[in-house]
């Protein structure tokens, strides 16, 4: 009996196994499209989010939409295009107010008095002019603080946090390659916490992990499932089949909480929970079987 289950508990680590392969790679996908479309959070550093630089945010686009200005707002800007090396209906950009504090409420946690803070610091900042007629900041921007080649070198999933270390290079820093986005997962899209700088690859697997998921956490859990539900032959009836539903209901708690971190992974979960059940009964089958036997 104990080879049988032994042997349930083999298959179901190769299906763990070979799921949790496939989901991370979908999630480490999902997360370089996420970071490529919100560059503009990593253009500083910042342990906490309410520290974040809104002007280097705002600077790089930040997934809004920039517009550029007519000549009724370029006259209110003061702009003269003689004394300018650039073309002003070209160079200069516009973003709404609204859409500032939409990004804002959207990509993080902040308050509503810290999302307050970073729109004052945004009104007396020297790169930025507000007119209140358009409700709208304008700005020069150039080709700068360009981000490109964005790679994801490794992740944790730590107490509901995606910690990730990534490559990129950064065409105002050239010597740190590596950096550490932390982000929030909140319902379908995430939220950004913080953005440092990381010496090495080292120093991110070197940082502590308590929390963190991993396989010898899903091993350990099957296997105390199966030994603390380990039934005499002797003993199989209507509690055994009750107790077996339990495993089943323990092992997709523990998948569930554990390894797939609801993020565009629902047809794989679903998978490895039928086929978790599909083994459970053929469990139960042969225990049955061997009673009346």
């Amino acid at each position: 009996m104990k080879k049988i289950l032994s042997l349930c508990v083999v298959s179901i680590l190769i299906i763990v196994g070979t799921v949790v392969s496939f989901a991370e790679t979908d999630i480490s996908q999902e997360l370089s499209d996420y970071l490529n479309e919100n560059l503009g959070f990593l253009t500083s550093q910042y342990e906490d989010i309410k520290d974040i630089d809104i002007e280097q945010l705002l600077y790089s686009g930040a997934n809004i939409e920039t517009q550029g200005i007519t000549e009724e707002e370029e006259e209110a800007l003061g702009i003269n295009n003689e004394d300018t090396l650039y073309d002003p209906l070209e160079s200069t950009r516009k973003i709404k107010k609204q859409d500032v504090i939409d990004l804002l409420k959207q990509k993080t946690n902040l308050s509503e008095n810290e999302i307050s803070e970073k729109i004052n610091e945004l009104d007396n900042s020297e790169g930025y002019t507000y007119i209140e007629k358009y409700d709208a900041y304008y700005y020069v921007r150039f080709d700068t603080n360009l981000i490109t080649d964005l790679k994801i070198e490794d992740y944790k999933i730590n107490n509901g946090l995606y910690e990730i270390a990534y490559s990129a290079n950064y065409l105002t820093d050239t010597e740190t390659k590596y950096r550490k986005v932390t982000l929030q997962k909140d319902e379908d899209t995430y939220k950004f916490v913080s953005h440092k700088l990381l010496n090495s690859l080292e120093e991110f697997k070197k940082e502590d992990t308590q929390g963190e998921v991993n396989n010898n956490t899903i091993t350990n859990s099957i296997n105390n499932v199966i030994n603390n539900n380990t039934v005499d032959n002797n003993t199989v009836n209507n509690s055994t089949i009750n107790n077996n539903v339990s495993i089943n209901n323990t092992l997709d708690n523990t998948i569930s909480n554990s390894i797939l971190p609801k993020t565009g992974g629902q047809i794989v979960e679903i998978v490895l929970i039928i086929s978790i059940v599909v083994l459970l009964v053929i469990g139960i089958g042969i225990k049955i079987s061997i009673y009346k036997n």
